[in-house]
């Protein structure tokens, strides 16, 4: 056992406490770290192995795993989900009958002498499944129901076959424990297609989008590439070159006079070109405003991703909250904490890698995106954080925003392109 998790989780959740005291032998079996999913799967799975061990010796083992414990749970998240859907913290036995006849059919149910009652006595024996005198189920903590909730979707969203519902944080951190990560490596562009260099392929499909009270199932409709890295600026140095420091939305493509602090614009004029400071060619591009952006974009063959595009590139389908995972590491990207105070090469924290390959999506700059923040069309989302921003503005689902005429020494950009 590596180490237990975060202190946060026991206080939103302090049946965590009783749980680990009552399962405490298996959960320090438990490898590597003991996090909130692997705990409650523990807790679950122990329940079901003591109902395995009240199937009459002379049924099958085969029929045994395949009808009794895995309908039993199957069960349990069809009750989370109802639960859930409705808006309701407990429900009665007999809304259930439906759902029984569902998970348990006519053959199982002669072969275990799995009646009603049978059941019921089954949930009356968990941990945490309960049933009050008026006949009303209930879960123990509500944790529970979201476990049982993500358990459901960790199957559904890889198969794309989800409701798209919204959901709430802690269901998404279980979902994210819960998904088979093997998922990420059968990822391929369709027959045919080949990968742009430097660029990375994001499929279509569902995923885990969104924070707060807007934590939702959604979906992309076609796969599309976007660039591993962010624009550095040896890349924009290019583009200027032939391009030329255009004038658009009132300000100049890149502000090259930009300073502040620490940081600068790196590109500089000398004898009438464009050239980058040396030492900083692989530095994100800053004090480029949106227009500067997409036209960059547009240059090279590319556009910029929507904030649906980046989102999930950084996050994967499964709500993780960085782009390595649910933890932060001040070691993976560069904020605030990391106290390094200005920018750094993109291709410097490859541990900080996304799901799908994608470098630098935490932290060091803001990224411009094609989408509007608000309706009267006056911001532009920024995603990513920057190395001047805390912890909070570097995770995946994090939203700023600002004027597409803005050009500051915290933001960049990344491009995308259609497949074709």
């Amino acid at each position: 056992m590596e180490k237990v998790f975060d202190i946060k989780d026991l206080a939103r959740r302090p049946i965590l406490l009783n749980l680990i005291v009552d399962d405490l032998e298996a959960i320090q079996d438990i490898q590597g770290k003991v996090t909130p999913g692997k705990v409650y799967n523990t807790v679950t799975e122990r329940w079901r192995e003591r109902e395995e061990e009240r199937v009459p010796r002379s049924i099958e083992l085969q029929q045994k795993e395949q009808r009794v414990p895995k309908n039993i749970m199957l069960f349990m998240e069809e009750l989370a989900y109802w639960m859930f859907i409705q808006g309701k913290d407990r429900s009665h036995f007999n809304t259930l009958r439906d759902a029984i006849d569902r998970y348990f059919d006519k053959e199982t149910k002669e072969i275990l002498r799995l009646s009603i009652d049978n059941l019921d006595y089954q949930i009356r024996n968990c941990s945490f499944l309960s049933r009050d005198a008026q006949g009303y189920y209930a879960f123990a903590h509500r944790s529970f129901m979201e476990y049982f909730i993500a358990r459901r979707l960790s199957r559904e969203i890889p198969a794309n076959d989800a409701q798209e519902i919204k959901i709430n944080d802690e269901i998404a951190l279980f979902v994210s424990e819960l998904i088979d990560l093997s998922v990420y490596q059968r990822v391929e562009p369709p027959p045919g297609v080949k990968v742009p260099h430097n660029m990375v392929y994001i499929p279509p499909g569902q995923f885990i989008m969104g924070e707060k009270d807007d934590i939702r199932i959604t979906r992309l409709d076609t796969g599309f590439f976007i660039d591993r890295y962010p624009v550095t600026n040896a890349q924009f140095c290019k583009f200027l070159n032939e391009q030329g420091n255009c004038d658009e939305g009132g300000v100049e493509w890149l502000d090259l006079k930009g300073k502040f602090q620490n940081e600068r614009c790196h590109i500089q004029i000398k004898q009438g070109r464009f050239v980058v400071e040396p030492g900083f060619e692989e530095y994100p591009v800053i004090y480029v405003s949106w227009y500067g952006a997409k036209a960059y974009a547009e240059w090279a063959g590319k556009r910029l991703p929507t904030e649906q595009e980046w989102e999930k590139a950084a996050r994967g389908i499964d709500g993780r909250v960085y782009p390595w995972g649910n933890g932060f590491e001040e070691t993976l990207c560069n904020t605030e904490e990391s106290k390094i105070g200005k920018t750094t090469p993109v291709n410097s924290y490859p541990s900080g890698i996304s799901p799908y390959g994608c470098m630098d999506m935490a932290g060091n700059v803001w990224e411009w995106t094609d989408s509007w923040y608000d309706e009267d069309r006056t911001y532009k989302v920024l995603r990513g954080g920057s190395w001047f921003v805390l912890l909070v503005g570097a995770r995946c689902s994090y939203r700023g925003r600002d004027y597409p005429d803005i050009r500051n020494f915290l933001i960049g950009f990344r491009c995308a392109r259609d497949l074709k």
